[in-house]
C-alpha cells in the first residue's frame, strides 16, 4: 500500500516537472527574442 505522503510527494514532483516543461516550451515557442525563460531556467 502506498503511503499518502509518498503519493503527494510524487504528485508534487510531477507537477513541478510538468509546469517546468510547459513554461520552457511556451517561452521557446512565443518569446524567442526574450531571455526571461533562460534566466528562469538558470535560477
Amino acid at each position: 500500500m502506498i503511503n499518502v505522503g509518498d503519493l503527494l510527494f510524487m504528485i508534487a514532483i510531477f507537477i513541478n516537472i510538468f509546469s517546468w516543461i510547459i513554461k520552457l516550451w511556451l517561452n521557446y515557442d512565443e518569446d524567442l527574442e526574450l531571455t526571461d525563460g533562460h534566466k528562469w531556467v538558470k535560477t
